[in-house]
């Protein structure tokens, strides 16, 4: 145990040197919430994975090993999607509300995906958009 703390100490030294002064203070901030992040896993990771697995594993006794699988999988997905859908309203308001950094980078999304709009085509889509009008 004591040589881990040898090498941790040692690590956060070696950083240190390499931050020029005035960055020190905000990096030794950093590194102790990196280190309350890490001894909060260590010390609750192990009770949360018992619930976890004992969840897990009555879920799997009631309903099947495929179904727990395809149930994990459409949770997932679903929360892909939802991040998506909401990437891609928050680019839709900002579009509408005249950004032209967003407008632009949608008309290279439609450009070079898998919809290969041609540029007039791309940005009359996203005019389109930005009118209201779809």
């Amino acid at each position: 145990m004591a040589i881990y703390l040898v090498i941790a100490l040692l690590a956060v030294i070696v950083l240190l040197l390499c931050v020029p002064m005035r960055q020190r203070p905000h990096l030794l901030g950093y590194l102790l919430k990196v280190a309350v992040v890490v001894i909060a896993f260590y010390y609750l990771g192990p009770i949360v994975l018992a619930f976890v697995l004992e969840a897990y594993t009555s879920v799997v006794e009631r309903c099947g090993r495929t179904t727990t699988f395809a149930l994990m999988g459409g949770c997932v997905a679903l929360l892909i999607f939802f991040w998506a859908w909401r990437s891609d309203r928050k680019s839709n308001a900002a579009i509408r509300a005249g950004s032209i950094e967003a407008f632009n980078e949608r008309v290279e999304e439609l450009k070079t995906g898998p919809l290969n709009y041609s540029d007039d085509e791309a940005v009359a889509a996203v005019t389109r958009l930005r009118d209201g009008k779809d």
